[in-house]
């Protein structure tokens, strides 16, 4: 199975009635560099209601995901 691994962050958003929604994708190189990335998506979007988070880490052949809705 192919994956789509972005060179860059990459940022889309839209609108449905007044709310916003802002989708982020970024490669990241451990859990570490993408938690420190999340935080800095969180204190860039502090008055946002809700943050909802995912990610793939593939580490020797073997995939783990993780996904967050607060």
């Amino acid at each position: 199975m192919k994956r789509f691994i972005p060179n860059n962050s990459l940022q889309t958003g839209y609108k449905i009635k007044k709310s916003r929604f802002i989708a982020y994708i970024r490669f990241c190189e451990s859990k570490i560099d993408f938690k420190s990335w999340l935080s800095r998506i969180k204190r860039f979007h502090y008055d946002a209601n809700h943050i909802c988070w995912a990610y793939i880490i593939v580490e020797y052949g073997i995939n783990n995901y993780k996904l967050k809705y607060f």
